[in-house]
């Protein structure tokens, strides 16, 4: 599993490791949480993102995010103009029955926003 990696093998401290998945489920049903972590939805994603920025410190060596999701372009865009990572698909809600995206730019804004307001 990713996050035993992540502890075992390069040292981080389970509490600085978050994952948000389903782990039991099956395509046409809900999908649920039995481990205790939280759902793989658009508001925990967001909310986790800008903690993650906001606690950043200017003498911190390293600070990442990793997703796994699945990537998307743009709709109404012509083909040729997608980038397939413009968004990320995540669930809408606990049940992941639906999907929502996070778009590259909120990403990008949200990141200027805060670095700037708390680094600068």
């Amino acid at each position: 599993m990713l996050k035993d990696m992540l502890t075992n093998c390069f040292g981080f401290h389970p509490r600085d490791v978050e994952m948000f998945y389903f782990d039991d489920g099956s395509l046409e049903g809900p999908k649920r949480c039995t481990q205790g972590q939280r759902p793989p939805t658009l508001a925990h994603f967001k909310e986790e993102l800008v903690k993650l920025l906001s606690s950043a410190a200017t003498a911190e060596a390293v600070r990442f995010l990793y997703v796994d999701a699945c990537g998307i372009g743009r709709p109404g865009h012509r083909l040729d103009e997608v980038q397939m990572d413009e968004g990320w698909v995540l669930a809408a809600g606990g049940g992941g029955l639906r999907e929502d995206v996070v778009w590259h730019d909120w990403i990008a804004d949200i990141i200027r926003e805060v670095l700037s307001s708390s680094l600068f």
